[in-house]
């Protein structure tokens, strides 16, 4: 089913990522704004089971964020449909899979280390989050979030490395979008947390209908698949400052990621890596230096 539906978010993060982070990011591809849209671009081959020519029925393609006034307009751009998920005869639950919950890491430490601080956004109402122990969970936005992994009830990854092997394996390159699976933030030896387990609800979103006039261009990066789903909520939901983010399907079949900072406003320049790579390192300086952390080897 080709459907475009949309849900508004604005996100603004909270304090320093520490350098720690910056490991994880591309430099050739971070920050890549278009339109005014801040995208993260993911392989257009890397979900299982493989598809060499995209088709794959849990590729991420990429997602994107902009911000409009006091709102931010998330988007994801995928093969997977948001109300229906897909049936998966292998997933020992309920026999489908849907995406899981965009989670938020504001503290500068590693994905586990930061877990049960982290902040999420539950859009996909019929994953399988279960908040704090009970059935029933909201679509919205939560704070003090401790997140688990759904995917060996989804007939999943039970480790990232294992992922990693398996699609390099068949000649492709795995990619989380911005962010890099070498383990300076995703553990590789474990499941990656993609589902919020527990947290406070702290705000509501609400979906669109209608994106145009709005600038958002997939089709510009080449990677387009079959659904476009996106969301917005009012930014002041969230502290302001910078994070890192991702979004998996609930099987860990596919993972994208990226940098979060909705402080900026609404910008619609193209800065250059040459011009983005030494605004990063001085921003992140004196939290590496605090953290001890080599700069020459992220």
């Amino acid at each position: 089913m080709n459907t475009q539906k949309i849900l508004g978010f604005g996100l603004v993060t909270a304090g320093v990522l520490a350098t720690t982070l910056l490991a994880d990011v591309k430099p050739a591809d971070a920050f890549v704004v278009h339109n005014g849209w801040n995208y993260s671009i993911d392989a257009k081959n890397d979900s299982t089971p493989f598809k060499n020519d995209g088709s794959g029925l849990f590729e991420i393609y990429g997602s994107a964020y902009k911000v409009v006034g006091e709102k931010v307009i998330f988007a994801i751009n995928s093969n997977l449909d948001l109300e229906d998920g897909a049936f998966w005869n292998a997933a020992s639950v309920d026999k489908r899979v849907d995406f899981g919950d965009i989670l938020i890491n504001f503290t500068g430490e590693s994905l586990d280390q930061a877990n049960g601080e982290l902040f999420g956004i539950h859009f996909a109402t019929n994953n399988d989050s279960v908040i704090n122990g009970s059935t029933t969970m909201q679509a919205g936005v939560y704070s003090n979030v401790t997140a688990t992994s759904v995917a060996s009830s989804n007939a999943g990854w039970s480790t990232l490395q294992e992922y990693n092997n398996y699609v390099s394996g068949k000649g492709a390159m795995p990619t989380m979008g911005d962010l890099v699976n070498d383990g300076s933030y995703f553990d590789l030896e474990t499941s990656p947390v993609n589902s919020i387990a527990s947290g406070t609800r702290v705000g509501d979103i609400e979906f669109l209908s209608d994106l145009s006039g709005l600038g958002l261009d997939f089709n510009f990066f080449g990677n387009v698949g079959s659904e476009l789903i996106a969301f917005s909520f009012d930014k002041g939901l969230l502290p302001a400052g910078k994070a890192l983010y991702h979004l998996a399907i609930e099987c860990n079949n596919d993972i994208v990621g990226g940098h979060y900072d909705a402080s900026t406003g609404d910008t619609t320049e193209v800065p250059t890596p040459a011009a983005i790579v030494p605004a990063i390192l001085g921003m992140f300086g004196a939290a590496a230096r605090k953290k001890n952390v080599d700069l020459a080897n992220s």
